[in-house]
């Protein structure tokens, strides 16, 4: 399988044109998954659609997943994972 996972990490980031100077958008173009470290620092310029996950910590040995849905693709792999995760 030639399927490729592209990381990008934006928290020594100041404004999300630095983002597009270091290789977002041709990544984007790639259409591959995408994971965002950070995503709030460089939010304008990524796709409106996407699957958000979100991270925190409860307390010190648990923590919390958020996952928001953005767009008709996004929202079909959210509910492909919750039934395969839970059932139903």
């Amino acid at each position: 399988d030639e399927a490729h996972l592209y990381h990008f990490d934006a928290f020594r980031l100041d404004k999300p044109a630095e983002a597009v100077a270091l290789g977002l958008a041709e990544i984007l173009e790639e259409g591959g998954p995408l994971l965002v470290e950070w995503p709030e620092r460089v939010q304008p310029v990524l796709p409106e659609n996407g699957l958000w996950v979100r991270l925190r910590w409860v307390d010190d040995s648990r923590r919390a997943l958020q996952l928001d849905a953005h767009g008709s693709r996004s929202e079909a792999l959210l509910r492909q994972f919750r039934k395969a995760a839970f059932g139903g």
